[in-house]
Parts: C-alpha cells; structure tokens; sequence
C-alpha cells in the first residue's frame, strides 16, 4: 500500500478556468442546440460560494451534538408557514394543470413536447452497424460526430463508436477497421440506453449543481422532499422518474429554469438561473432525518468531506470549482440526445453525487463512508477516479459491503504510467481500469494509425481488468467504464433478470466480452507497449465492448462467477509458511452445474503453456465458497520466472468457470512467492492497513533496546519488539471517525462490531513531555485529533486534543472582506480540517518540558503544553499577510499545512524559531510561487508579529503539480548550519534547506529568490530548468554555485525493461556536477523538436556502452572522458563537467519527446 498521486489527462488544451489538474481540462465546450420556441436558455451565471457554517467540520466528540450544524437552511418544519421571498407566479396547482393540459394537447396534434433539440430517430434499433456512421442515427449532441463536411477536422467522442471514420480507414490495420474505434456504445444503444432507476454513485470532488447535461440527472431522496405542489406523486409530470423537473413545467430534455417553475414553494434560492439539486436543498433542508437513514436532510447525495447535505464542488477557481467529479459524471451518464455538449455512456441512467474530496486526492474513509451510503440508498454501480493518500479495513469492508449487495465497484488505476497500486482501487473485489487512445495524441485522431494505443499517463499490472477508450487519463476510462456498467445493470433489469445480476456477473460480463487487444509487431516496435493474445499486464482482457455485454444478457449468456479471495493481491508469501491456500468463489446461479479449474503459473503475465493445474472439478451442482485448491511451497523452488525486476518473484492464480451451457467466467490474482534471507525473524508482519508514517527506533522500557514505535492508517499505534511481538499495552487505537459516529443508525454503518478509527498517516513523535524521565507517544490523525499516550500504552488525561473548527468553517473562493473597484482583492481558501503533517516536540518556552507543536490541514500553527492547554500566542494563521497580484486582482489565500515543521534558533538569538511550508500558491507577477515561513516561538505575541522580518519568502518554481502533496510546499524543511558562524545571542543559527538555500532575511514578502543561476541556463531556447533540481540544490560547493539538473531527450534504442517502459526516444535526466570553478553545462548543445536539447549518439543509432537501459531500475556514473571515448560526444562538454549520470525518468510517450515540466513526467 503506497501514497499515490494523480495527473492531469495528457495533452489536452487548458482552458482558462479550471485549476491544473481539473477534470474537465480540454473538454469540448458545451454548444447549446435549438430550443423549444418561447423557452430561455439556461443562465450562465454561477451561484456565488455558500458560506460554511463554523461548525460544519468535525466537531470535537467532547461538544458533539446529536446533529451536526450544516450549510443546510432551516426554514421551519416542512408544512409550517415558510418566509421565502418568491416573485409571484400562478398557483402551483393551476399552473401545473394547465401545463399538462397544454401537453396532452400537443401530443394528440403530433407534437412531442419532450422533443425541441433532440433527434426523435435516435436510437435507430433496428439499423445494421454499418449505418450508425449516418449523421441520421447519431444522437442530436454536438461533440458527438465528426463533422462528414469537412474530413480534415478531428472532432467527436470517438471512443462511443462502433466504426471507424472515413479519415483513418486506410490507414487502420484491416483486423482495427473489422473492430472499430470505440467501445460500441452507440450498437449499445440500440437495445438500451439505460434506465433512471439505475444509479451510478460517483464519489469524487464535488458538483457543479447547473451543468446543463446533468441538471435533470441528478437522483432526489423522495424521503426528504415534498410531493410537488399539485401532484399526487413525486413524479409529477409521468416519464417515470422523480427529478427537478417535477417542480417545473420542464419536461424530457428542457431546461429546468427559473421561468419554468411551477411549485410556489420553490425558487431558484442560489440564483443561477436554474432549478437545480441545491435549490431544493436550501429550501427543502429543516434538521429532521425524516427517511430515518442517519443523514438528516439528504436531498441530493451527501458531502463526506465536510459532512453535511451539500455536494457541491466549491473548491477554488473563481467559483468554477475543481470540476473533476462534475467530468466524471458527465462520462457515466451525461444526458443524451438533448442538442447540448456530449453524451454519457448511460444517458438514462442517474447519479447520486457522493463528495469524499475536494479533488482527486484525499482520505479513503471518506470514500468507504460513500459506498455504505451509496449501497444502502440503492445505487447499482459505484464509480471512483481517486488516489487516496491511505487504505484502511475500514474502506475494504465497505467494498465487501457492496460486493455482496451486488454492487459493482468501477475503480482508476491512476496515473504514473507504473505498475503502482493505487487505492482505492487496487484493493479486492474491484473492476480496475484505465485507458487507451489513439497513437497520434495529442495530435489529432486524423492522423491516427491505432485506436488501441497505451495512453502514457496511465497504470497497468497484474489487477488490471480492462482497457477503456478515450483522451483522458484512467480517471475518464473510469467514468466511461461506469457508464457502460450502468448500462449493463440497465439490460439486466429490461430483461427481468431473476435473480438481480450480481456484481461478480457484472463484472464478468464486462471483462468476459472484451476486445482483445494483440497488436501484431507491438513486442518490437519502440513506439509501443506490448500486446499479447488473451489476458496481458499492459491491456488487461481488452477494449470495452459495450454491445457485447448488453447483447449477452439480452440473449442469457450469463457468465458463471469466479472470484480468488486469498492470496491477497501482491501478498508476499514466504517459502517457509508451508502450503499455499487459494480460496475463492465459484458458482453458476442460472445453470445446472459448471465445472471449474484453478491453475498457477510463474509472474505476472503468463503466456498460455504456461499454466499449471493444481486442482479440478466437474459437474459441480452447487456454490463453492472456501478452498478452491492447495499447492506445496515447494513447487515454487523450481519456477523459473523473469529474469530479475520487480516481478521476479511474482505468481499468478487463475480460476476459469465453465458453466453446463458452455457460458465461461475469469478471474485472476498476482501474488509473490519469496524466501528473504536478509528478515529479521518475525517478519514481515501484516498488520492490515497502510502505514505511510515512518516508524520511530526509541528505547521505551529503558532496557538498552529499540522498540519500533509505527501508526498505520486504520488509527491503530504499534510498539513492536525485536520479535515482532507487540509490547505491553499495545496496539492501541486513536478515537473512531466522527461522521461514522454521527451517522451509525445507517443499516450498513450499523454493521460494523467496532467503528473504524481516524486514520494516521504522520509520523509518530516520541519524548519525555512533562520531565518526569518516561517518554510519551503522540500522534495526530487526519480528523484533527492529538494524542498522546504513555509507554505503557495509556492514554493521557488531557488528550486527545483537536483544532479549532472554526479556522476551516469555509472553503473556497469570494471577494476579499476590503475588495473595492479601484482594488479588487479575492480570497482563496484550500483547507479542511485534519492533520496530516507530522507532530514536533520541543521546548518553544524555555521551561523544561516538551510543547506539542502541530501544523494542521485548516492552514494554522498550533502548540500545546503537556496538560493539553494552548500555548500563548498559538495557533498562528500561516499565509501570506499581503498575497500577491495576479493581474489586475490581489490574491490572498489559505491553503492546508502538509509539511511537517522544522525547529531551531534561526537567528541565534537563543530562541527557537518553527520554519514550515504550505500548499499556497501565487500566480500573477510571481509565476506560480509558493511560500516558506519562520515563525517565532511566542506566535502572534511577539512584537511586530508571529512572522521573522523577511517572511515569507516566495519559492518558485513548480508549485502547482497536483492537488494536495505537489502543491505548494507539501515537503518538509530541514534545518543546518551551513556556515558556522555565531549569531547574535552567540549561539551558532541554522539556515533553513527547502528547495533552494535561503538566507535567513530576504527584501521584500513578494521578492522572489535568486535566480540567477535560472536564467543562465534559459539563455538559449532549449535551455531549461528541470524541475527535478528543486531537490538537488542542496549545500553549495567551494564556488557557492549549486549542482544542476538539466532536462534532455536522449535517442537510443534498447531493449524493453521490466517495467514495461517502451524503448525509442525517452526523456532523461542529465545531471551535471560542477567542478571547483563552477562551470556550467554549456548551452551549445543542439536543440532538438520543441526546443529540446539533444545529446546524439553514433554508431548507427545504437545506444552508447555507457548508458544503462531502460527500466529506470539502475543508474551508473560515468565519468565524461569515458563517455567520449565510447563514441558518444557530447558537443561542448569537456572532462572538467565531471560526471554524468544517464537515469530513466520513467515518463514520456515512447517515441515521443516532452517538454520538461510536462504533467505525466515524474522523477
């Protein structure tokens, strides 16, 4: 289990709005059609940000009421006079019978008054495949189809086709063009287009409530809500789902706007020009739990960041939001055929808006609370493009939970271009996708050769289940595989399907019918990955086929259900443990009997011939749930798996059901067989969470031995012997989640023995707090809370301690408090209350014992004594007091605290001074800067302010990477003395390390560091700072210049590493060392495409000797005079450089050059 990050989909074009990283970056924009005459089209003017209540966040469990105060509007008991101010409007019940008068007129003189922008032949059931390229089957949404005027213009969702455009067909391989393009969602159509009362819950980053192509999908909670005024149902006006427009006179694809509504209880209360979800939610919300599921006023889906009723994406950019979880909804299920931007792969299906962060990047219990909740309210599909900074029991069991509820669970597997297990969706029983896309992206697809490409943003390995279509990342193949999901739930129930389609059918339906991706040459072909026939780590089983899913359950070619539960995925066996057990589930519910076999074979891609069967069975009539088969460790002496690589000692498990009709069902599981000679005896332990806190080595018992002192992510604290044995008193456990708390009366929730913990992902801090000459163990949780225990594992009576809710009561972005015309100001604000940082013990007041100095999530400082009481001057609002120009705009933020604090007397002056980062960033003038700050120990009582003159200095330059840990300053700072100099007060000070040197006072909060060295190497075009040398500036040497990280493109070619990393042109890094007269790496180096310099090679293309391979693996020094005499001249570099070091970055589109900085590179 690792900390993962996520990356903006490649190659699209930014637009002006949403932040790096949105999710909607590139999207086509919405292009509204022809409307119904006489209707308005919807306003564009956003909602002005909901102010946060104070207590909306985590209140302490000391205070905790029996409901939380929310965002919600308490307008009185539902039924009791009401003082909304409305415009007058007809009354509701006359207004709406004359609407449905008016529509029952219409539809006997022919008119369809659903239908004003839509193609009323769509879908054409009944026309062959070959005729859905016709513009007259198409749906009436403009970024659907390509434009057949004009065939050199790029344009459609492409990834939704079943044919191939005429552009490509010549130069698509005659096996591709038989294929087609897409996912067949349009032949999917043909025989369903989903169904409303099939839900896709997506939990992602929030919603923007009046995305036209979502407005009218949104799912209401009918429980908490009024029948509409005039009606004797919820679905008022009789298409057989309750929507917004059940309070309007909107029907089919209209617009629900404000002009429409006919309820006089209800009004377009945030003003956009729209009756949306949040509408109802300030109107409707009055503090009563009337459905009686454990969350009071759940109109419209549920917050789980800050718990409350309002899913609403507020985070940052204007007000525009961060717009990933709006784009996820949009790819599952935007509505279709209405004239207005694209179309989702489950037009008719809705979507329940669960938010679990305020981006991509966040807590996993915020998403297992989204699964309970989305399970027990009746969704049929879950859908997640996170990467969580933890994984817990707790967000595996809310998984189970939907397993065996029958609810499929779509999940990303990110984007590092890696094998790397990302979670959520590494974790058992999930369906784990991620994406393809045409060969010539970003270029246009005219230019394309293949639609099966491996998109270089995106993850592959032995979980993966399928290859999704589009030019996103595997965030985007995740909202499409969900669509396609939902459209199989669909089917299930047009059919009658009884019993309901369990989530493993689901599952193997999806898989099962797959186009398989063998592209013929690929093993030796630079430019790309390799395929292989049937199952392969880089395609998994293949391409979507939406119509084949569909198709198989409208003919009942139900696949049988195989699933391996133990070994876990990427389990370490040892060899000494005895036996292998494979467990799991085989059944065929809608046959007589099935026969089944479970085979093994060496690494993680076996190739047919390969597989061994160590067990069999036939004519079984009944479930087998246990022990599938057992195998002697043994055995395994003998494999002879891949040379070694991060696979050497990998196994693969594979169960294949066959059922009595011949219907057949898959599952597959990666795991490794190892004995490692180099453990400590007791290890490893599996201790059933994540641990992404680093472990302390303390003598706590005094017995002149270290115990490990570890805090995994499921909120437990381990004292582990030299054994492995835990020591007396420990585990113990931090306190249980609030929300969970909160909301236990939910029937999954209530299923849970014990209640998960805050989770811990900080390091430890371990010190003798109150003297008394025993240490104590504190930690911090990402719910907010401090603790502190005793080396006996006994909490202490003051604790825990928690921030103050009221320093993160609001997020996001409005007019500054002094903004006027002749100085507009904005404030921004990123928080949320948690720590994630880890706590520091020091004496900041000179009196003997340890003060708890802890940075927190809600951007403030904190200290607290011993006993739990505050110091004086704490907490410390940590942001810049005078922001920074963007324009013609000043910009103040605040923005999470991720890096753990560094303490020591700066200015020797015989005080301690607290240097810390945080995740601000200032664009404008400062070219997207950060912010380090020295803060002294008595906070904001020291004279002139808790800030050092000088402070905070501005560090530039990659600031805005990703959200929470690469923006900003999420690194923690270090403190030495570099040049032994005493201070003032005599004693010796200690200059802060970040990413650059600092001195200890600049000119100026807004004086940007020195960047002379920059701009020295950006004299010549193609010259440019990588942003790797943010970690290599480091000490200077004799000449006080630093060492250099230079970005260039190295042509070579070699063979494929392990890894999986195409061979051909590759970025590297060059790392030149200085020598003691600071000479730089010149800038005569010639200058490639783009603008990139580019070392040549000889010898007929042939990689020099000197350079290592491609796998990223290895990295070898090699000294410059070496390097010439190897036939690899570098023009303009002499043997006083020093040293070169060849090493993969392992990024970059094989065959392709990037500029340095692009978002899908990493170190």
């Amino acid at each position: 289990m690792a900390t993962i990050r996520r990356l903006r989909p490649q190659g699209r074009p930014t637009p002006a709005g949403p932040p790096p990283g949105g999710r909607d970056a590139g999207r086509v924009p919405q292009v509204h059609g022809a409307r119904r005459a006489g209707s308005a089209p919807p306003a564009r003017r956003r909602s002005s940000v909901v102010r946060r209540s104070a207590a909306r966040r985590r209140t302490p469990r000391a205070s905790l009421p029996p409901r939380r105060p929310s965002r919600r509007l308490h307008s009185g008991a539902r039924g009791a006079p009401r003082t909304i101010p409305r415009a007058p409007r007809p009354a509701g019940a006359l207004a709406r019978r004359a609407v449905l008068a008016l529509a029952a007129l219409l539809c006997a003189t022919g008119v369809n008054v659903a239908s004003w922008a839509e193609n009323p032949a769509w879908p054409n059931r009944s026309a062959p495949r070959e005729a859905l390229i016709d513009p007259a089957n198409w749906p009436d949404d403009p970024a659907y189809g390509f434009d057949p005027d004009d065939l050199s213009v790029a344009r459609g969702q492409w990834n939704l086709w079943s044919f191939t455009p005429p552009q490509v067909a010549d130069r698509l391989s005659p096996e591709e063009r038989a294929m087609g393009v897409g996912l067949h969602a349009d032949r999917a159509w043909q025989l369903t287009t989903g169904r409303f009362d099939v839900t896709i819950a997506v939990t992602d980053s929030g919603f923007l409530w009046d995305t036209a192509d979502l407005v009218n999908k949104w799912r209401l909670n009918p429980g908490e809500l009024p029948i509409p005024e005039g009606a004797s149902e919820y679905d008022a006006n009789g298409d057989g789902r309750f929507n917004v427009q059940d309070y309007t006179s909107a029907t089919g694809h209209q617009q629900p706007t404000a002009d429409t509504i006919v309820d006089s209880r209800v009004r377009d209360a945030n003003g956009n020009g729209l009756l949306d979800p949040q509408d109802l939610i300030l109107i409707f919300s009055d503090g009563s739990d009337d459905d009686g599921n454990g969350y009071t006023d759940d109109i419209c889906g549920w917050d789980f960041l800050w718990d409350d009723n309002d899913p609403y994406d507020d985070a940052r950019n204007g007000g525009q939001g961060y717009s990933h979880g709006t784009g996820e909804a949009k790819d599952s299920a935007a509505e279709g055929n209405n004239g207005i931007g694209g179309i989702g792969v489950c037009p008719d299906c809705s979507i329940l808006p669960l938010r679990v962060s305020d981006s991509f990047v966040g807590d996993v219990n915020h998403f297992a609370e989204a699964v309970i909740y989305a399970v027990d309210n009746g969704a049929s599909v879950v859908q997640e493009a996170l990467g969580t900074i933890d994984a817990t029991p707790f967000m595996q069991a809310a998984i189970d939970y939907a397993y065996e509820k029958g609810v499929l669970v779509v999940a990303s597997a990110a984007d590092e271009t890696s094998y790397h297990h990302n979670y959520p969706g590494s974790a058992e029983r999930t369906l784990y996708v991620h994406a393809i896309v045409y060969d010539s992206h970003p270029r246009p697809w005219t230019e394309a050769t293949t639609f099966l490409n491996f998109n270089n943003c995106t993850n592959y390995g032995g979980h993966l289940a399928l290859s999704t279509p589009g030019e996103g990342c595997s965030s985007e193949a995740t909202g499409i595989s969900a669509g396609h999901a939902g459209l199989v739930y669909s089917m299930a129930r047009e059919v009658g399907l009884d019993p309901p389609l369990s989530a493993n059918e689901a599952y193997q339906l999806m898989v099962m019918t797959a186009d398989d991706i063998d592209v013929e040459g690929s093993e030796n072909d630079p430019t790309k990955f390799p395929s292989d026939v049937g199952w392969d780590h880089h395609f998994g089983y293949g391409r979507n086929n939406a119509r084949n899913s569909v198709e198989w359950i409208r003919d009942g070619r139900i696949p049988p259900e195989a699933l391996i539960t133990e070994p876990r995925w990427f389990e370490t066996i040892s060899l000494d443990e005895g036996p292998l057990r494979i467990t799991g589930e085989v059944d065929a519910r809608r046959s007589s009997h099935f026969d089944y076999t479970v085979e093994i074979a060496p690494g993680v891609a076996p190739r047919e011939g390969e597989w061994k069967v160590v067990a069999e069975e036939t004519g079984v009539s009944a479930p087998v749930r246990g022990l599938l088969a057992e195998v002697s460790l043994a055995d395994f002496a003998t494999f002879e798996g891949p040379p070694p690589n991060a696979h050497a000692f990998a196994v693969t498990a594979r169960v294949r059901v066959t059922d009595a009709e011949g219907n057949r069902g898959e599952y597959r599981k990666s795991f490794f067989v190892h004995r490692d000679e180099s453990l400590w005896p007791g290890f490893p332990l599996y201790l059933g969470a994540s641990g992404e806190a680093s472990p302390r080595l303390v003598d706590l018992d005094g017995d002149g031995a270290d115990e490990i002192v570890l805090a995994l992510a499921d909120g437990s604290l381990h004292v582990l012997e030299a054994d492995g044995s835990e020591a007396p008193g420990f585990p113990v456990q931090v306190s249980p989640i609030v929300s969970v708390e909160a909301h236990g009366n939910g029937s999954g929730l209530s299923a849970f023995a014990a209640p998960p913990r805050q989770a811990i992902v900080a390091s430890p801090a371990v010190g003798d707090l109150d003297g008394d000459g025993a240490q104590e163990i504190v930690v911090a949780t990402l719910d907010g809370e401090v603790h502190a225990f005793t080396r006996e594992g006994v909490g202490l009576a003051a604790f825990p301690v928690r921030l103050d809710p009221a320093h993160s009561a609001w997020t996001g972005v409005r007019p500054g408090d002094d903004s006027t015309p002749e100085r507009p100001t904005q404030e921004i604000r990123i928080l949320e209350y948690g720590i994630f940082a880890s706590p520091v013990l020091y004496d900041l007041d000179g009196d003997g014992d340890l003060e708890i100095v802890v940075a927190g999530l809600d951007g403030y400082l904190y200290a607290w004594h011993h006993d739990g009481s505050l110091v004086e001057g704490f907490p410390v609002e940590v942001r810049d007091p005078e922001g920074a120009p963007d324009g013609g705009v000043l910009q103040r933020m605040r923005a999470r605290i991720l890096s753990t604090p560094a303490i020591g007397d700066l200015d020797g002056d015989g005080d301690p001074e607290i240097v810390v980062g945080t995740n601000e960033v200032y664009q404008g003038g400062l070219g997207n800067a950060a912010r380090g700050y020295a803060i002294h120990h008595d906070g904001t009582r020291h004279a002139g302010g808790p800030f050092l003159p000088g402070w905070p200095v501005a560090l530039c330059c990659y600031a805005d990477i990703l959200p929470w840990v690469g923006r900003g300053v999420p690194a923690s700072p270090a403190l030495a003395e570099l040049d032994g100099r005493p201070g003032p007060g005599g004693g010796h000070p200690h200059e802060p390390l970040t990413a650059v040197r600092l001195p200890l006072h600049r000119g100026g909060l807004r004086h940007r560091p020195d960047d002379r060295l920059r701009r020295a190497l950006q004299r010549r075009r193609g010259d440019r700072l990588h942003r790797d040398q943010l970690g290599e500036l480091r000490r200077p040497d004799r000449r006080r210049l630093p060492r250099v990280h230079q970005r260039l493109s190295l042509p070579r070619r070699s063979g494929r590493g392990d890894g999986g990393h195409a061979a051909g042109l590759r970025p590297h890094d060059l790392r030149v060392e200085h020598g003691s007269r600071g000479r730089r790496l010149p800038s005569r180096l010639p200058a490639g495409r783009r603008g990139l310099p580019v070392l040549h090679e000889l010898r007929r293309g042939r990689r020099g000797r000197g350079w290592e391979g491609g796998d990223g693996e290895r990295q070898r020094w090699l000294p410059a005079q070496r390097l010439r005499r190897r036939r690899c001249p570098i023009r303009g570099l002499s043997q006083a450089h020093r040293w070169l070091d060849d090493r993969h970055t392992g990024a970059g589109r094989p065959g392709r050059r990037r500029p340095p900085g692009h978002r899908g590179e990493h170190p």
